[in-house]
């Protein structure tokens, strides 16, 4: 009768193992063992690990403020890396072979993996991408009673609100007549008789700073006064002052018909 039996035992990743196989039977006879036929193997048992590595203008918050190329590094101790494969924001996969772009504003997801000599496969990883190239913009809005002119006859509240399409809004900078510069928080009043200069700009959570905008805000809240006092809106007219100067003694009749 005949029976085969079996056994285990334990290598370690990376080592490099002989094997050869001697067979004995139950009546003592032993394989004939032949010089060189030993089998050689290389034990890989671990995926290959892989790194990212972005490159752009960096801005705040983890953002980047221009187009980002993303290279990818792969290694493997033992049989070697085979291929590295990514996608981007799900997308297709395909086989890297040089970093990638990414150029469109927006957050953007790169996942990737590799697959080594032995067909060991690492599990997919993932990194964002975060990229914002246009600043933010700010638009004022002014309210108070309308006069002629681009004149307010009334105090006038300033309003700004600033929007930015991908990271979002950070601050709002203004400042009146070439003052100091103020955080926004609220609409303020302009109550000062005369022209004013506002100047603002906005910053978003990319660092990104719009430039520099003015508006201006004339206010004349003083009524002209007329003739006596008038008011500006009657029908009382400033008459100018006339000095008559006489070179020969004349009629004052005539003189007085000469005016009236």
């Amino acid at each position: 009768s005949s029976s085969a039996t079996s056994g285990t035992f334990t290598v370690m990743e990376g080592h490099r193992y002989a094997f050869r196989s001697i067979a004995k039977d139950r009546a003592g006879n032993v394989e004939a063992s032949a010089a060189g036929n030993d089998t050689w193997t290389i034990v890989d048992i671990l995926a290959p690990t892989t790194t990212t590595s972005p490159a752009g203008t960096s801005g705040s918050n983890g953002w980047y403020r221009s187009a980002v190329t993303v290279t990818l590094f792969s290694s493997d101790a033992t049989s070697g890396v085979a291929s590295i494969f990514y996608r981007i924001d799900a997308g297709p996969w395909q086989t890297y072979t040089a970093p990638a772009l990414l150029s469109s504003d927006g957050v953007h997801t790169v996942e990737y993996y590799a697959e080594d000599v032995a067909g060991n496969q690492e599990f997919a990883q993932s990194r964002n991408v975060w990229i914002d190239t246009v600043a933010p913009t700010t638009s004022p809005n002014l309210a108070g009673t309308a006069g002629s002119g681009g004149w307010y006859l009334s105090s006038v509240v300033v309003t700004l609100t600033a929007s930015d399409a991908t990271s979002g809004v950070s601050s709002i900078s203004y400042r009146i007549d070439g003052g100091a510069w103020q955080t926004y928080t609220t609409p303020f009043m302009m109550s000062g008789e005369g022209p004013h200069d506002v100047e603002y700009y906005a910053t978003d959570e990319a660092g990104l700073v719009e430039a520099t905008r003015t508006t201006s805000v004339n206010v004349d809240t003083v009524r002209p006064l007329g003739t006596a006092g008038s008011p500006r809106g009657s029908n009382a007219i400033a008459m100018p002052v006339i000095t008559i100067t006489f070179s020969e003694p004349m009629d004052r009749t005539a003189v007085e018909a000469a005016f009236s």
